[in-house]
This record gives structure tokens, C-alpha cells and sequence, in this order.
């Protein structure tokens, strides 16, 4: 909390519902935060529950499928929301060790909406390895590496 209000200068990223409907005109940073959020709203999920439990188990069927199931329950059409969600449900099948959390669905779903417009995602190792280069893992040392690149030293 205390890293994102010194970031932040008081700006939200707007619900996930906002993001992906403007991503079908096109979304502009005044569009992206808005000085409304807080720490108390929780984003809602409903209209992805039960999805990681349907998912089909091949990660490209997995990746069709959710597309399809997410564009469904939302309206929305393909956008880059709908698609990293979808990419990021279907990846989730790849281990099959790991058994799903309850807080994966809020890490793709946040994820989701502001990966494509970030320079760097601050997250878990399990996210992290799930998106790629622009995310950076949650120990010590990468989030002090992290901050001192803020601070351009």
C-alpha cells in the first residue's frame, strides 16, 4: 500500500468492465486511471465464475474455449482484454502439479487489464512466469531492484 500510494499520485486504474469496454474503441491513459478506487471495492468476478473449474485440460482448447465463454458471459468483443484472460486461463492447464488457488482468478483478471498498458507488472513468480518479460517477480530483491530503477538509480 505504501509503494502504490507513493507511485500513484492518488490515481486508480478503472474497473476491469470499463477498461475492456473502452478497449473496443480504443483507450487512451485519461481513460485508464481515474482518481475513484480504493483499497475497500473488490473487483467483481462474477461473470467468471467457475471458469478455471471448466476449462478443458489441452491449453489450446482451453485458450478457444475461454475466449469464447469470457466474450459470452461479458459482451465483450475480442479485445486485449478478452484475449489475455483467455491466454492466461489456458496457460494455467500447462502444470498440471500445481493446483489452482482461489486468488488466480483475480491475478488474471487484474493482470488482464493492466498488463498491455504497463512497462512493468509487479507480481507472484506463478503470474510472473505466466506473462513474461514485462512482469517482475514478487522477492525482496526484484521489488528493491525494481523501486531503485524508479528512482533512476
Amino acid at each position: 500500500m505504501e509503494v502504490f500510494s507513493a507511485l500513484s499520485g492518488g490515481l486508480w486504474v478503472r474497473p476491469w468492465q470499463e477498461i475492456a469496454k473502452r478497449q473496443e474503441r480504443g483507450l487512451y491513459l485519461e481513460d485508464f486511471l481515474w482518481p475513484g478506487g480504493d483499497w475497500e471495492t473488490p473487483a467483481d468476478l462474477s461473470p467468471f465464475a467457475g471458469l478455471l473449474q471448466g476449462l478443458p485440460e489441452d491449453p489450446l482448447e482451453a485458450r478457444a474455449w475461454a475466449l469464447e465463454e469470457i466474450q459470452r458471459r461479458t459482451g465483450l468483443r475480442e479485445v486485449p482484454f478478452t484475449r489475455l484472460l483467455a491466454t492466461l486461463l489456458a496457460e494455467s492447464r500447462k502444470d498440471k502439479s500445481r493446483k489452482p488457488r482461489p486468488s488466480d482468478l483475480l491475478d488474471f483478471v487484474m493482470a488482464a487489464t493492466v498488463y498491455p498498458y504497463v512497462d512493468r507488472l509487479l507480481t507472484d513468480r506463478y503470474l510472473r512466469n505466466l506473462l513474461g518479460k514485462k512482469a517482475v517477480g514478487g522477492r525482496r530483491k526484484e521489488v528493491e531492484a525494481l523501486l531503485l530503477s524508479l528512482k533512476g538509480e
